[in-house]
C-alpha cells in the first residue's frame, strides 16, 4: 500500500458549522477543483484539505522522495503541514495557478526539510 493514499486525517466535519458545502462541491463527479479546496483550506476549512491532499500527496511525496529519500515520508508530512499554514496566503486564480502554487510551497518545504537532516519541523 503506498504511504499516502486515502484521505487526510485533517479531514472531517471539523470546520465551521455550514462550511463542508463549498468543500464538498468543490469534488464533484469525481473531479476536484484545487483552487476551490485551496481557497476552503485556507479558511480553516479542514474537510477541504482532505481531497486538497488526496490530489496532491502522490506528487509531493514523489518529489520528497527525490529530496529526502528514505526521509519522504516525514518531509511530505512537514510540506503539507506548510501547505496547511500558508493556505491563507494563497492569491487565487484558476485549477492550475492553485496547483502550481501548492507544490511550491510543499517544494520549499521539502527543501527546508532536507537542510535540517530530514527533520520536520519540531523533531529532534
Amino acid at each position: 500500500m503506498a504511504p499516502f493514499s486515502g484521505s487526510s486525517p485533517l479531514a472531517g466535519p471539523l470546520g465551521p458549522a455550514g462550511s463542508s458545502a463549498s468543500a464538498v462541491g468543490a469534488v464533484a463527479n469525481g473531479r476536484a477543483d484545487v483552487a476551490v479546496l485551496l481557497r476552503e483550506a485556507g479558511r480553516g476549512r479542514r474537510e477541504a484539505f482532505g481531497p486538497l491532499y488526496d490530489l496532491l500527496a502522490p506528487r509531493v511525496f514523489a518529489i520528497g522522495r527525490s529530496v529526502a529519500g528514505e526521509g519522504a515520508a516525514e518531509a511530505t508530512l512537514a510540506a503539507f503541514l506548510e501547505l496547511w499554514r500558508r493556505a491563507p496566503q494563497w492569491p487565487g486564480g484558476d485549477a492550475a495557478a492553485a496547483a502550481g502554487w501548492a507544490l511550491r510551497v510543499a517544494v520549499e518545504a521539502l527543501g527546508a526539510t532536507q537542510q535540517r537532516g530530514g527533520k520536520a519541523p519540531g523533531v529532534s
